[in-house]
């Protein structure tokens, strides 16, 4: 049944109703008291449904009358669409270098309002990427995670918060439906790609495991300037003596150099050198 609050237009005597707020009592039980509100607009003379509270406090923009919950997120808003009403623009007006913001957050304290330390590794807050099949599933995701101890405190006047956090960026293999992380921004601005993400052993680390780069470049630096004189490779910078590297290439086995060259600019070169008895 409907209980109905209606918005009349008064252009002509015929016009019918321009706008409404329906509450829905859901009959789930005889004695439920189960109950949604839409809210309805009319547009080029037809009345639909714009927004509607369902009976679990969830916000749906667009016209559909149950959360969909993709991927199981059992979000509190969801906007429907069929064009590109279905999205959300933040605009900011003001004569200022600020910008307009959207704010993840997250606390250990189980009541709202309260707030507990994060621990390391707790994720903080994630945009994920999803489609159908039969189903929903997730294909990419960015996610940002405590990367280290949180802590607040003050000496005097200085201000001693610290709170480290990492940038994860995942996608889903062919042929699985599991995502995988493949790149990661840590706290202290290392950045890692590929295998062995968590362990923090440069300030850039690209490994590729086993299967990963098949019959394919690790990575590969190309110019394509056309100019005569303007077409540089790569540049390192690195090293001031002797006992300074500049660039060092290894064997897989991380156990033969096949190329060293000093921090004085010296070239070591090993080569294979057969002893016979």
């Amino acid at each position: 049944s409907r209980s109905a609050l209606m918005f009349s237009g008064a252009l002509h005597p015929t016009d019918g109703c321009s706008a409404g707020i329906v509450a829905n009592h859901e009959n789930v039980a005889e004695d439920s008291e189960a109950t949604s509100l839409s809210f309805f607009t009319t547009n080029s003379e037809t009345l639909g449904e714009r927004l509607r509270i369902t009976t679990g406090g969830d916000v749906l923009i667009g016209g559909h009358s149950s959360a969909i919950e993709p991927m199981s997120y059992e979000s509190h808003l969801e906007i429907h669409g069929t064009d590109y009403g279905a999205g959300i623009n933040i605009l900011r007006y003001s004569n200022d270098v600020k910008g307009p913001q959207i704010v993840l957050g997250k606390s250990r304290n189980g009541s709202i309002g309260s707030n507990s330390t994060v621990n390391h590794n707790d994720e903080l807050g994630q945009i994920v990427f999803g489609g159908t099949d039969t189903g929903w599933e997730s294909s990419a995701s960015v996610r940002a995670c405590a990367d280290g101890e949180w802590y607040s405190g003050s000496v005097g006047s200085e201000d001693n918060t610290d709170a480290p956090g990492r940038l994860e960026f995942h996608t889903t293999p062919d042929g699985l439906d599991n995502l995988q992380e493949r790149l990661r921004i840590l706290s202290n601005g290392h950045v890692a790609i590929g295998d062995d993400i968590a362990n923090d052993t440069g300030m850039f680390k690209v490994i590729a495991a086993d299967g990963q780069s098949d019959d394919q470049y690790v990575g590969q630096f190309k110019n394509l300037e056309g100019t005569a004189g303007r077409n540089w490779g790569l540049l390192v910078t690195a090293g001031s003596n002797s006992t300074d590297e500049s660039l060092r290439v290894r064997n897989s086995a991380q156990n033969r150099d096949h190329l060293l060259i000093r921090g004085d600019g010296v070239k070591v070169t090993q080569s294979l050198v057969l002893v016979l008895i």
